[in-house]
């Protein structure tokens, strides 16, 4: 609706998207259906590509969940039983 729409208020934009895609996601999940999970988020992040929101918020979101993978694969690597009693399984 905005033709220019602020930082902010894309902000609050993708977080109302973000609620509307958790919880179905986190439903599906308790099934378990992963596959499913990873279908809903594809959807997302291509509707949210294509509906033309900055490229800066796929940056971060990205760089995130990449700093948290790397720090998931580290723990994993250097204290496998710190993994264990985070994740509960190897």
């Amino acid at each position: 609706n905005y033709n220019n729409p602020t930082c902010k208020e894309e902000f609050f934009f993708l977080l109302k998207v973000a609620l509307v895609v958790a919880i179905p996601s986190f439903l599906t999940f308790l099934e378990p259906d992963t596959g499913v999970v990873i279908i809903y988020l594809i959807i997302t992040v291509t509707m949210l590509f294509i509906s033309g929101i900055r490229y800066r918020w796929f940056l971060i979101v990205f760089g995130l969940l990449g700093g948290l993978l790397i720090l998931i694969l580290t723990i994993y690597f250097v204290n496998p039983q710190l993994f264990i009693d985070f994740f509960g399984t190897i």
